[in-house]
């Protein structure tokens, strides 16, 4: 029969490893993920809306004044 040389240097399991390594990767990430870290910037589609309803106002008038330029002089 054989015997078991008995280790008493200190081992880690690479499990145990990973364990922590995935637990503190989590925190990590759940720590940025609460920090809100890209701020967004809604003035260009402001803006956009803005020349939209501009631009369709002015088409809107444009087409009245045809219409009556037109219905005046027909």
């Amino acid at each position: 029969m054989r015997e078991f040389n008995e280790d008493t240097r200190a081992r880690i399991p690479f499990a145990l490893i990973g364990v922590l390594l995935l637990v503190t990767s989590a925190a990590y990430a759940a720590g940025l993920a609460d920090q809100g870290l890209v701020s967004e910037d809604r003035s260009v589609e402001r803006a956009v809306e803005r020349v939209d309803a501009d631009t369709t106002a002015a088409l809107k008038r444009a087409a009245r004044e045809a219409a009556h330029d037109a219905a005046a002089e027909p």
